[in-house]
């Protein structure tokens, strides 16, 4: 039973480069499905509220995305995704992180900076 959970919990989860990170939650990612098959596609972290790169939100959405390209690059922009379906854009909505063991969770470490960049400017 162990082992039939733990292939289960592993379902769509991929090994992905990132090619461009279009804002804070949004990345142009190239995955590689294995047996030298990629696949280039647009994710978005789910549970995360990033805010957005135009209109009043502006300045807060270039500083988070800046701290998420800056972390990024400390991992050569190599990350793992668990991809769960597409939204109305065709963005895989996925849960992200840093290495394959599913420590450093990145859709928790953007959705902190979210919140203190919007608490900053409540202030």
């Amino acid at each position: 039973m162990m082992q039939l959970m733990k292939t289960v919990t592993m379902l769509h989860f991929y090994k992905a480069k990132v090619l461009r990170v279009i804002d804070a939650d949004t990345f142009l990612v190239l995955i590689d499905k294995g047996f030298h098959n990629f696949f280039e596609t647009r994710i978005r972290l789910l549970e995360c509220d990033a805010p957005e790169m135009r209109g009043h939100e502006k300045e807060m959405g270039k500083r988070v995305t800046e701290k998420t390209k800056e972390m990024l690059a400390l991992y050569d922009n190599d990350i793992f995704i668990q991809t769960v379906k597409t939204d109305s854009f065709g963005r895989w909505l996925s849960y992200a992180w840093i290495d394959q063991e599913c420590k450093g969770n990145i859709n928790d470490q953007v959705e902190r900076w979210s919140e203190k960049e919007f608490k900053d400017n409540k202030s």
